[in-house]
């Protein structure tokens, strides 16, 4: 706690130094307009806990017999976000406000979000959504599939207000998708997943154990800089920050059992080769084409810009008090040695808690998932 404060403390100390006595390069860039570039090495890791993305709510209509046909109403807005640790400033974002889950039991709130939140769709059922750009920066919002996309939606930048609908027919196999916007570097990212009719259900989910909804976790890799005000430095080839939804360098707290985690990267043009430490390995069962055959067990996870992975890890044979690190041991995917490599290596922790209840083993994965 000391050090993390002395690392904030010694950051505003040199800004308010420097603007007091009007001397160093801060001062004149301020007095020019030119913003200073935020060394990544002095922003604390895992101070940040990661935050779970909410679940768009949708409103629907229609009557049971004719299945319900689901409308959203997303606005895209620009507001401050704690993407920093506490006690550096917040960042100016453009990112989402719409109605979202915030509890089990039907409970909803209108929100806003950063990255975007998930939708969670049902093959074969539409979806309708109006997107309602309240910003002055015109959004080019796709929803890619891999091969192809969905029809974008387009927003004219002299129309700040202007409301666009769209209709998605859910056709496709059962997976996880991305929505992002074109002309963003970072943010307007997440996931668009479409489950499978529990009536046609082709998987073999109920002979699975697979976490509970309270154990289960999207996690958006970004990479990203900053200016010491907060702002993103978009200058930088690669970003020499990395932010998990939203989050730089955030840590979570996990009991001893199995948790499920939805990986996308969601980097512009960094590629991840995620690797976990304690030689634990990641048990993939889906990518993002849906779900495998049979699940594979792997010690690094190759993931290109815009690519998914569904994935178990388990946790229960570890102690309490263990901390388990995220890193990545090639950040280019091409095998080039990259800038401030010690730096970008880490990309989040997991701690098991001293006072963790005990272990939960999970039952054995069926030899064969569809």
């Amino acid at each position: 706690m000391l050090r993390y404060r002395s690392k904030v403390l010694l950051y505003y100390a040199e800004i308010s130094v420097k603007n007091i006595m009007g001397l160093g390069k801060q001062w004149s860039n301020s007095y020019f307009g030119v913003k200073e570039h935020l060394n990544p090495k002095v922003i604390p890791k895992y101070k940040n806990k990661l935050i779970k993305p909410y679940i768009y709510q949708p409103i629907l209509t229609g009557t049971p017999s004719t299945e319900y046909e689901r409308i959203y109403f997303i606005d895209i807005c620009r507001f401050k976000h704690q993407i920093l640790p506490e006690g550096f400033p917040k960042t100016s974002v453009i990112g989402y406000r719409s109605l979202v889950k915030v509890s089990e039991g039907g409970g909803t709130k209108y929100l806003r979000s950063y990255p975007g939140g998930i939708f969670e769709e049902i093959r074969g059922i539409p979806t309708h959504m109006i997107w309602r750009n309240k910003t002055d920066t015109p959004v080019n919002m796709c929803i890619h599939t891999g091969r192809n996309s969905y029809p974008d939606i387009l927003y004219e930048s002299d129309n700040r207000n202007k409301e666009v609908y769209h209709l998605y027919l859910n056709n496709r196999e059962p997976a996880m998708y991305r929505y992002y916007d074109q002309n963003s570097s970072v943010g307007l990212n997440s996931l668009y997943i479409i489950n499978e009719d529990k009536k046609y259900n082709r998987f073999a989910l109920n002979m699975m154990d697979l976490p509970a909804a309270k154990y289960e976790y999207p996690i958006i890799i970004q990479d990203c800089s900053f200016y010491k005000d907060g702002s993103f430095d978009f200058t930088q080839s690669y970003g020499d920050a990395v932010m998990v939804n939203g989050k730089v360098w955030p840590s979570l707290d996990v009991e001893r059992r199995q948790y499920r985690f939805i990986i996308l990267n969601g980097s512009s043009s960094r590629y991840y080769n995620l690797m976990l430490s304690n030689d634990i390995k990641f048990t993939v069962i889906g990518r993002g084409k849906g779900m495998l055959t049979s699940s594979i067990n792997q010690s690094k996870l190759h993931l290109a810009p815009g690519e998914k992975a569904d994935v178990l890890i388990d946790f229960s044979r570890l102690t309490a008090g263990t901390s388990i690190y995220m890193t990545t041991v090639d950040k280019t995917g091409r095998g080039e040695e990259s800038p401030n490599h010690d730096t970008r290596e880490e990309i989040m922790r997991f701690d098991i808690p001293e006072n963790s209840a005990i272990a939960i083993r999970p039952i054995k994965l069926p030899n064969k998932l569809i």
